[in-house]
């Protein structure tokens, strides 16, 4: 019975001491880098502008592309949310 109350308390320590979340939330949003938009590699391509990620340290830029679409769906663009202490970044995906 002791172990597993030993087990329980690490458990729950490990849980408590984790932060996850506020890692990704930072003070305020970020501005995106400003670049050129190269030419469509065809017709039909639709422009994904670039995204912010997570690296594991902070937020990191990665530049826009061209994609062909989707059947059905549509492109929507990442954008800053609005957390308790502070912002984290929703990435842009297809709906």
């Amino acid at each position: 019975m002791k172990k597993i109350y030993l087990l329980l308390f690490f458990v729950a320590a490990l849980f408590f001491s984790c932060d996850l979340p506020a890692r990704f939330t930072i003070g305020t949003t970020l501005f995106a880098p400003v670049g050129p938009r190269l030419a469509a590699p065809g017709t039909g391509y639709i422009w994904i502008d670039g995204d912010w990620f997570w690296n594991g340290r902070s937020y990191s830029w990665r530049d826009g592309y061209w994609s062909n679409p989707h059947n059905g769906y549509q492109w929507q663009a990442g954008y800053w949310r609005k957390k308790p202490g502070g912002y984290n970044w929703k990435p842009g995906r297809w709906r």
